[in-house]
């Protein structure tokens, strides 16, 4: 028997007692079931409330109101007693006291719908408060009618609590799917617009280039002729010739940044994610090093350079053979990218076995025999760099989302990075993994090769 199972049955027993002690009659037994039952044939809010009313006036000829709590109209009152705005089956707003406690009001008896403890606060209310159950002319009522509709109330708070979260949660989905169809429209369509103004700049460039030789024409010949105007135009040959130069520099880093930019845009905003609530692949064959690797390190090679992280092939770097894989290329590159981000982070200086101090990180790949199911081979993607061990107790713990190690102190981060590694990574049905080496730390992932 499994720890959870006891625990479950504990809590059957102990509900067991606690309903024997209630003592509930017949009458009382046969409405709560018929609340119950009645309930989960439907799953709307109103339902919800004209089912609990019902039940109320049938069983017991109660009438009663059921008022929902409302935090759009959450206000305080001078002698510190929480108060909430709520709302009748008929529209009406009234102001209710917010207490997890039965009180009179009016010669009403008003008990406190509170939700289930265990689901998400809805409203961040102390005791999940949901909102209030009514019976009107409630002066009167015994002590056991109110520990029945103590009862019914935690059932309908249980119920209302879900119905709550649900609508929620699809509000949510309806403004995530609204904000990708904006995200498309706005950004990632006026980006496309980016491609347009780049391939005029690199027509003025051109341009520019040809002028550029012209009057290195025209310099030559009047350097021939002796032209006391030769100096000035070589002055100003000069100077072109950097302006030139420069604006290419410049347009080959915004190119990069464009292409990049793109790519990532256009692979975590792709429709099909929402529409799907995962991450969809579009899988292509590319070739990896060229497409994947070399631009992400291209990004990286600027900061690591300032951080006097040196690149090193130590694990047999890349290869010049390209290997042709079938991957989601914009997924994999973020894959590389957090990776080398973690690297630029946490690479440290060590002192290596000839006693010099080193700082740097490594990346390689190499073949794995038969380590998927049905002896599939796979290729192993090393991304290594200097610096302390993780912690042994923090190994496992390292590709969780949100969870950040020890080392992490004075660092920026979200803990998000090595989890979005795995997920991509196991969508391509492939594994992650740390391993600790001699000088340092390698975050490595295996893809399967397909046949």
């Amino acid at each position: 028997m499994s720890p959870k199972y006891k625990t479950i049955i504990s809590e059957i027993l102990h509900k067991r007692t606690e309903l024997e002690k209630a003592g509930f009659s017949k009458e009382e037994d046969f409405a709560l079931t018929a609340f119950f039952d009645l309930v989960q044939q439907s799953d709307d809010l109103q339902s919800l409330i004209d089912i609990a009313r019902g039940v109320l006036k049938v069983f017991f000829n109660w009438d009663s109101e059921i008022h929902l709590y409302e935090p759009e109209y959450k206000e305080t009152t001078d002698d510190s007693s929480p108060t909430g705005q709520t709302r009748d089956q008929q529209g009406s707003r009234k102001k209710l006291r917010i207490q997890n406690q039965i009180y009179l009001q009016g010669g009403s008896l008003f008990v406190p719908i509170s939700g289930n403890e265990h689901l998400r606060n809805p409203y961040g209310l102390p005791h999940h408060y949901l909102g209030s159950l009514e019976i009107k002319n409630g002066e009167k009522l015994t002590a056991q009618e109110i520990l029945f509709l103590q009862k019914i109330s935690d059932r309908i708070g249980c119920a209302l609590h879900r119905r709550i979260l649900a609508k929620q949660d699809s509000d949510h989905l309806q403004f995530i799917n609204t904000l990708i169809a904006d995200i498309e429209h706005n950004v990632i369509v006026p980006n496309m617009i980016f491609r347009l103004f780049l391939h005029r700049i690199r027509a003025k460039i051109k341009k520019n280039k040809h002028i550029e030789q012209i009057l290195k024409k025209s310099y030559n010949e009047l350097a021939n002729l002796k032209d006391p105007s030769v100096e000035r135009i070589n002055k100003c040959l000069v100077e072109m010739a950097e302006v030139n130069r420069s604006l290419e520099e410049e347009y080959n880093n915004l190119e990069k940044h464009y292409r990049n930019t793109s790519l990532f845009l256009e692979t975590l905003f792709r429709k099909s994610h929402f529409e799907a609530g995962t991450f969809v692949l579009k899988k292509r064959t590319c070739k990896f090093k060229q497409e994947v690797i070399d631009p992400q390190l291209d990004r990286f090679l600027p900061r690591f350079k300032q951080k006097g992280i040196h690149i090193d092939n130590s694990l047999g770097g890349v290869p010049d053979i390209e290997i042709e894989l079938v991957v989601d290329v914009g997924l994999i590159s973020q894959v590389y990218s957090n990776l080398f981000s973690n690297a630029l982070k946490y690479t440290r200086e060590i002192t290596n076995s000839n006693n010099e101090k080193v700082k740097y990180i490594a990346f390689g790949w190499e073949k794995v025999s038969g380590i998927f199911e049905g002896g599939k081979d796979g290729i192993k993607f090393n991304v290594f760099s200097t610096g302390p061990h993780i912690d042994p107790d923090e190994t496992e713990k390292i590709f969780e989302d949100g969870y950040r190690g020890r080392n992490s102190v004075g660092e920026p981060g979200t803990g998000h990075g090595l989890s979005f590694v795995k997920k991509v990574v196991q969508i391509h049905g492939g594994i992650t993994g740390y391993e600790p080496t001699p000088h340092g730390n390698n975050f490595y992932f295996i893809l399967p090769v397909e046949e």
